[in-house]
């Protein structure tokens, strides 16, 4: 009899000492890996402003008589072949932690080539002509419902190529 006695018992210690952390952390609002459903994505940042590069074409157009500058988007896979957006900031991230601001303007020649020879090649494409590409840090403010989505707050340039 003792012996069931202590096995319920135990059972009962056991069930106590897993619940009640739980418990105790969903009740206090505290997360606490072994009980945080998502440990990863289960709290907000605190930093309300996010950074990422971001890469833009821009090109000259004649506006009232006067030469004006005009950002074309330049996000698609189409004219960043064969390279991909994400892998390149990624790549460009490191060259800038780096220091080696040579490097990406080298890069950023090397993606307005290709793009250029693309556009040559598949004229019925209807590729935008460009006049250069632009490397930007890119600030946004994190806002409820994201109305600033497309827009970011500020725009920082970190290395601009004019082609010839």
């Amino acid at each position: 009899m003792s012996l069931q006695l202590s096995l319920a018992t135990g059972r009962r210690l056991l069930i106590l000492v897993i619940i009640a952390p739980h418990l105790a952390a969903g009740i206090l609002s505290f997360e606490w890996f072994p009980f945080s459903s998502y440990p990863m994505y289960s709290t907000l940042r605190r930093e309300p402003v996010y950074k990422f590069f971001m890469l833009k074409a821009f090109r000259h157009v004649e506006v009232n008589g006067q030469i004006q500058r005009e950002d074309v988007e330049f996000r698609s896979r189409q004219y960043l072949w064969p390279f991909d957006e994400p892998g390149l900031l990624q790549s460009f991230a490191g060259l800038i932690q780096a220091r080696r601001m040579d490097d990406v303007s080298a890069g950023l020649q090397e993606i307005a080539h290709r793009y250029r020879v693309r556009r040559q090649l598949y004229p019925e494409r209807n590729f935008p002509e460009i006049h250069g590409l632009s490397l930007y840090r890119a600030h946004w403010r994190a806002l409820p419902g994201a109305p600033n989505v497309h827009e970011p707050d500020h725009l920082e340039l970190i290395r601009e190529v004019v082609l010839p």
